[in-house]
């Protein structure tokens, strides 16, 4: 397969971004060791097919952000921050399996045979979709259900995008998205399969419309020279969350939309953090300590809050000895500072009575889904 161009690099990029108490889970209560066993031996064998594939092709761009995601997807579960690790381990199954799975020669490599591949994987993945909406959420986490849906409610777009990109391109690109496609339900059916605990009353879900409309109001106000120049590729994955956000939003994917308006909001904030001094590490450090005792002893399902406490615990916190760079301290920093209260004002706002149906108005940075 031919190298990538810059379009497509990015893609894997984005699609890895986007589309993520230390010793327990959800305010004390550790997962059953076979659940987290089940997780873990997915970081194996994702260790595995990445393997089979080093040095191949592109490869060499995309191998550093996959083993340092398995990394720390394993020091997440051995200190018990599972949330995170199984974010973790979503972001690099699909960067993995979509790579792995594109790479055809011969005949295979014809837009024939695209064609046939692509009709198909629609068959099969409209009829996963339907599956997938029958799914039952009252005993599993929100965690559960935003990570789930977050990657079911990419299928189609992916799927849609594939032949769209084979036919200005070239059938390799489509078996790109094709295997996207099918690498997000894979992912989602296995979440959704997983028996993590519940605890808490659960969360009332609602569009959060106003929420990623606003949000999008701001990124779109500071899109302008020299940082839209400068951080053009931090705008990129901004947007690109945003557009995700309110595609689930569109399709009643409550739980994935307001995991990836989380998410946008982090991206978003970490983009005008400055640099942390000793002092202000210090105060975030200490921040997320009293976040995690406070999601914790929550009466109500914060699992999603506590996944991105964990998330910023894992990126500075690194007891393998791993380097704690300044990005890393203006991530965590977004967490504290822009994520959990968006959560907490999310969560307490009055719901509108009605919401405008016209969709979202988008800057021209994402041209292929999600990139």
């Amino acid at each position: 397969m031919r190298h990538m161009n810059c379009a497509r690099k990015l893609a894997f990029f984005v699609v890895i971004v986007i589309a993520l108490g230390a010793s327990c889970l959800a305010g004390g209560n550790p997962p059953a060791q076979n659940e987290r066993a089940k997780i873990a031996a997915e970081v194996q064998r994702l260790r595995k097919v990445a393997a089979e594939h080093k040095l191949e092709g592109d490869w060499k761009d995309l191998e550093p952000l996959v083993t340092k995601l398995l990394g720390r997807a394993e020091l997440g579960l051995k200190e018990g921050r599972d949330y995170a690790a199984l974010e973790d381990v979503l972001k690099v199954w699909v960067s993995v399996e979509a790579y792995a799975n594109s790479r055809m020669s011969g005949d295979a490599a014809t837009m024939a045979a695209f064609e046939a591949a692509w009709k198909k994987a629609d068959v099969e993945l409209i009829a996963t979709n339907k599956a997938a909406g029958e799914r039952t959420w009252a005993e599993k986490p929100l965690v559960q259900r935003s990570l789930a849906e977050s990657a079911q409610g990419q299928v189609t777009t992916m799927v849609e995008a594939s032949r769209a990109y084979a036919t200005v391109t070239d059938a390799s690109y489509g078996y790109y998205y094709i295997s996207a496609a099918k690498a997000n339900a894979d992912a989602a059916t296995f979440v959704y399969g997983l028996r993590l605990p519940s605890t808490g009353q659960r969360v009332a879900l609602r569009s959060w419309l106003p929420e990623i409309r606003a949000l999008q109001k701001k990124v779109t106000a500071e899109f302008v020279p020299p940082k839209s120049i400068e951080r053009h590729s931090d705008f990129i994955r901004v947007n690109s969350a945003i557009k995700l956000a309110g595609d689930l939003d569109a399709a009643k994917l409550y739980g994935g939309a307001l995991y990836q308006y989380l998410t946008a909001v982090q991206l978003f904030a970490a983009m005008n953090e400055g640099a942390l001094d000793g002092a202000k590490q210090a105060e975030v450090r200490k921040s997320l300590q009293d976040w995690n005792v406070e999601l914790g002893g929550s009466k109500r399902d914060d699992s999603l809050a506590q996944m991105f406490e964990q998330r910023a615990e894992l990126w500075i916190n690194r007891t393998d000895g791993a380097e704690v760079g300044p990005e890393q301290w203006k991530a965590a920093e977004s967490v504290v500072e822009a994520v959990l209260p968006a959560y907490e004002q999310a969560l307490s706002a009055v719901p509108p009575a009605e919401i405008e149906s016209k969709k979202l108005v988008t800057v021209t940075l994402v041209r292929w889904p999600y990139t």
